[in-house]
């Protein structure tokens, strides 16, 4: 029987992450035997008085297999041969290679995933219910935790196979949690910028006229407050109050965030911070806006620690 990784990336997702989806990617350890293939009675309830030794094992192959990967094989038989004497000695079948006979018929494997689907509570995904379920899942993960695609997947996979759900093709499940991480960012970003323009309706022009590049100057405005004062030196304290007045007078700090979770207003602005004029002047709005109000308090905060640091030695 031929199994393995499949050696392939695909977009965000690690090797290992679509190694493992939906298949075995190797044998699994005693633990994981002792836990989705050990059979219980009602397993072998379910089994009763299957006609051949080759039926009765692959029967169980197909109920243990959808337990540990989350989804039914192209070939049952797709499996480590470990797995296969594993569930050959509780069902006392001396000679395990029987089960290669499994799929002489090629309507048995698929009539026993029915039954095994309607026995154990299986559901699919395209089911419109199922599908709003998991949308739902995703959108409140999404929104609340600032974490990367590859991590928002793995989530997604957990949670399909806690409630049951056939996992679906790997670009199917990929699409869905790339559709959701963009609404959420566009949500973050539409949310901000109108809390921006909810402090004076004129703060977004003026967080954009801060990127320009003024007449005779080397740098944006922007990008002068976040500019550490060359020397510690009193003209180095005005200018470092001058930063501070300018920040303090565009207001930023009276917009009401509390409508996104403050982590990820954090990512935005750690992205923000470490981002230059000219990247943040070519992003879209809203996320322009959005992005340079989330880092506009971090600058604020640096400014004050300038103060402090340059008084410290003045």
């Amino acid at each position: 029987m031929a199994y393995g990784p499949r050696a392939m990336s695909m977009e965000f997702l690690t090797g290992a992450q679509v190694a493992g989806y939906g298949c075995f990617d190797g044998v699994p350890s005693r633990a994981d035997l002792e836990r989705f293939f050990l059979l219980d009675d009602a397993d072998k309830d379910l089994i009763g008085d299957r006609r051949g030794d080759h039926n009765r094992l692959g029967f169980v192959l197909q109920a243990t297999t959808v337990r540990y990967v989350g989804r039914f094989l192209e070939d049952p038989l797709d499996v480590p041969w470990a797995v296969v004497e594993y569930l050959a000695g509780q069902l006392g079948i001396a000679d395990a290679s029987c089960v290669k006979r499994y799929t002489d018929r090629a309507m048995t494997a698929y009539e026993h995933s029915w039954q095994i689907r309607q026995a154990y509570g299986f559901r699919v995904f395209d089911d419109a219910a199922v599908t709003a379920e998991s949308r739902q899942f995703l959108d409140g993960r999404a929104w609340t935790h600032a974490e990367g695609p590859s991590t928002l997947f793995t989530h997604a996979v957990g949670w399909l196979r806690r409630a049951r759900v056939l996992l679906p093709g790997i670009t199917m499940l990929i699409r869905l949690v790339a559709t959701v991480r963009e609404a959420a960012a566009e949500r973050m970003h539409a949310t901000l910028a109108a809390a921006a323009a909810g402090v004076d309706p004129a703060l977004p022009q003026r967080l954009r006229v801060s990127l320009t590049v003024p007449p005779g100057a080397r740098f944006s405005e922007m990008e002068s407050w976040r500019r550490a004062p060359t020397r510690v030196s009193g003209p180095g304290l005005v200018q470092a109050l001058d930063r501070a007045a300018d920040l303090a007078g565009l207001g930023v700090r009276a917009a009401d965030c509390s409508a996104v979770p403050p982590n990820r207003v954090a990512a935005l602005a750690r992205y923000g911070l470490v981002s230059k004029a000219p990247t943040l002047a070519a992003l879209a709005e809203p996320r322009r806006t959005a992005t340079l109000l989330a880092r506009s308090p971090g600058i604020w905060t640096r400014s004050r620690s300038m103060m402090r640091w340059i008084c410290s030695r003045c």
